[in-house]
């Protein structure tokens, strides 16, 4: 784990052409305020210590920097900084000595090859270059510990510039540099893809002759050969994140503080321009799915180095969606099929080639689906004997939690209790909704302590209620058959009503009775037909695609499954997953005039129950923007508030429904895609984009 400090985020002074953080500056989220002690508190709770990271964090002063790193030194005995090198001054290099900095290097070579980390024109990009070059020259006179990062891209990185790049790595290493990290090119924009990024084969190319770099130089370390090795031999003790199964939700190996203190996730897993709030409980759905995944969909089905890879960093997904494999998945099998071979060659069998590894995937991913983080060398220690996953079902691995994250802190102060509040109303407002006739039976779910509370009040209303353990959690189970539940369920499923219709719900959950459910819970007959048809015809465990589509009156665009809904098309369905929701049921369409009804029945139900406010923020969350996805078991479903990440049914092409609101909150974030509002920069971006696209070998230029 390492715990990155960004007083300033994303704020640089040079703009690499491909730079993985541009989505957050052309949001617009760019920061130039901190709070020192704020950060000095996240850090410890973070447990330290800590990376002076950007941006470029060199553009703090002096006196801030000194602060910073004293406490640093004083507090952990050491510290690190990474930084493009172009501003260090003597005032710096006598920090670094007095504070125990060790400077970790972002350049792509000499001259011209870092021409591609522009500085506004060509004469300042090259004198940027040289002061980074001297920069590092001086560290190592000086006895300064640094290490270098490089980026491969076509400016530094084709067969024609390769060999100057691997004659630079090898000075720098004979001048003091103790360490390399090369980095594959990672941009979530095709023109720069386009204009920068090489092709597998170059890619495979490059790694390749600084794989013989390290065999004909003594002592030059790069972090990919050493890991991939002990990696193949079920050693991944020291693996770096991307080897390490990241949850872009929570990204465990980097942990983020931010300049007023938040923390956040690392800034490659950042493809909407936002730098989210880590979420409160990590999750391996990325890793579960992409095991059950074929290779031809997106996934790393039956793939040997699964367990090695794991599919690679979320941040290089293909198509920037982290639910699928890396995009330089070609490079890296080609690598690691050179590597097992020199193994092989040794007399060393890798873990790919050993009978075990079958078990001990099957290991790893049933740990996944309870939600624990596990080691391959842990699993090879313990031997564990666990069921065949795949005699499971997906979904069921997959679990019945949702995950969230926050857009930021003060999105959080401002909705957390609200939703809370919206959501721990609705049982009372289905509950109501049974005394006042509106229907005949509610099922609800909700907390052991809350269904004790809840009772004598439903009593007095002359109502009867019965906790239903062996009853599927919703409607939409009821006809499946049920789901894989948790071996301890955190809530409780409870039906409310008349004594008589209890019985008759309690019988017709037993047969699967989905008709006779939908009657006695109030759903409209259009929506009990329409359920059946998908959930017994198609076998749907989530609605929400088949709902949006016969809502659509664009249909899905042939290639792209995108349907667009656009008020007013009736009811907004897509936050149901946190149980934010017009209606308890999935209507058969967004439109249904029935389900409409209900809800405004339901609405003043609550309205005479005293829950205004509920009423007025619910109104407010489902007329904001929305979108849900759907790829390979899980859904993603993106607010301008927060992002949530559940299961759904698996599906080989990505499915997206936008819902486009008519209302957007204060506390909503900006980013460069849907749903968040853009800002004038995001809009600026494109034609910065279009000109790079026209004319791919000039260095990308700022707006």
């Amino acid at each position: 784990m390492s715990v990155e400090l960004r007083p300033l985020g994303v704020l640089c002074n040079i703009q690499c052409g491909y730079c993985y953080q541009d989505p957050q500056r052309d949001a617009g989220n760019v920061s130039r305020k901190y709070d020192i002690q704020r950060m000095k508190q996240a850090v410890e709770q973070e447990g330290g210590p800590f990376t002076l990271f950007g941006g470029e964090p060199l553009l703090l002063p002096l006196k801030d920097l000194e602060e910073i790193w004293a406490w640093g030194y004083e507090r952990y005995g050491s510290n690190r900084v990474q930084t493009n090198a172009t501003l260090i001054r003597d005032e710096h290099v006598a920090l670094f000595h007095k504070y125990g900095v060790r400077v970790g290097i972002s350049m792509d070579g000499p001259g011209e090859l870092n021409d591609v980390r522009w500085h506004g024109d060509l004469e300042q990009t090259r004198e940027s270059t040289a002061r980074s070059q001297h920069a590092v020259e001086r560290l190592c006179a000086e006895g300064i510990r640094c290490a270098v990062i490089v980026t491969l891209h076509r400016g530094n990185a084709t067969a024609d510039r390769l060999p100057r790049l691997t004659a630079w790595v090898a000075d720098l290493h004979a001048r003091g540099v103790v360490a390399f990290r090369l980095h594959l090119l990672e941009t979530e924009y095709g023109a720069v893809k386009t204009a920068y990024g090489l092709s597998a084969d170059e890619n495979i190319a490059a790694l390749l002759a600084f794989l013989e770099l390290e065999r004909t130089t003594p002592g030059i370390t790069f972090d990919l050969f050493p890991e991939m090795r002990a990696l193949l031999v079920g050693d991944d003790r020291r693996a770096s994140c991307i080897w390490n199964g990241c949850d872009p939700f929570t990204t465990r190996a980097v942990r983020g503080v931010e300049g007023h203190g938040q923390r956040s996730n690392c800034g490659r897993t950042n493809k909407d321009g936002i730098d989210f709030v880590k979420a409160a409980r990590p999750g391996f759905e990325r890793y579960i799915a992409l095991y059950h995944t074929p290779q031809a969909a997106g996934g790393c089905g039956d793939c040997r180095f699964f367990l090695m890879c794991k599919g690679q960093c979320p941040g290089t997904a293909i198509d920037g969606d982290w639910r699928n494999r890396t995009e330089h998945c070609q490079v890296w099998m080609t690598l690691y099929e050179r590597l097992e071979s020199e193994l092989q060659a040794r007399g060393v069998t890798p873990l790919s080639r050993r009978p075990e590894r079958r078990d001990i995937e099957r290991a790893a991913v049933d740990e996944w689906s309870k939600g624990r983080y596990v080691s391959i060398d842990g699993l090879l220690r313990t031997r564990p004997r666990v069921a065949a996953v795949e005699d499971q079902p997906l979904a069921s691995l997959l679990g019945e939690g949702v995950r969230l994250s926050w857009v930021s802190e003060d999105a959080r102060d401002a909705w957390a209790d609200r939703l809370g509040r919206i959501v721990r109303a609705w049982p009372g407002i289905e509950a109501s909704s049974v005394a006042a006739g509106v229907r005949p039976c509610a099922l609800v779910r909700m907390s052991r302590r809350a269904f004790e509370s809840s009772r004598e009040v439903w009593r007095a209303m002359g109502l009867s209620a019965h906790a239903m353990d062996d009853a599927p959690a919703t409607f939409e189970e009821a006809a499946a058959g049920g789901t894989h539940a948790p071996a301890e369920p955190r809530s409780l499923r409870i039906a409310v009503g008349g004594a008589a219709n209890l019985e008759r719900l309690q019988a017709a959950c037993r047969r699967g009775d989905a008709d006779e459910i939908g009657l006695l819970l109030g759903y409209p007959r259009c929506c009990r037909t329409a359920f059946v048809q998908r959930c017994q015809g198609e076998h749907a465990l989530d609605h929400t695609w088949p709902m949006a589509y016969a809502s659509s009156t664009e249909g899905a665009q042939p290639g792209a499954p995108v349907l667009d809904l656009r008020p007013p098309s009736g009811l907004n369905m897509l936050w149901r997953h946190l149980g934010i929701r017009p209606v308890p049921h999935v209507p058969c369409q967004c439109g249904c005039s029935d389900s409409i009804a209900l809800s405004a029945e339901l609405r003043q139900v609550a309205m005479r129950a005293g829950l205004h406010a509920e009423m007025e923020w619910l109104d407010e969350v489902l007329a904001w923007p929305v979108e849900w996805s759907a790829l390979h078991g899980i859904a993603q479903i993106k607010t301008p508030v927060l992002k949530t990440a559940t299961r759904t049914d698996a599906t080989a092409h990505k499915l997206v429904v936008r819902w486009h609101g008519e209302r957007y909150p204060a506390n909503g974030a900006r980013g460069i895609v849907f749903p968040y509002r853009a800002s004038a920069r995001a809009r600026a971006m494109e034609s910065r984009l279009a000109r790079i696209a026209r004319h791919p070998v000039i260095p990308l230029q700022p707006v």
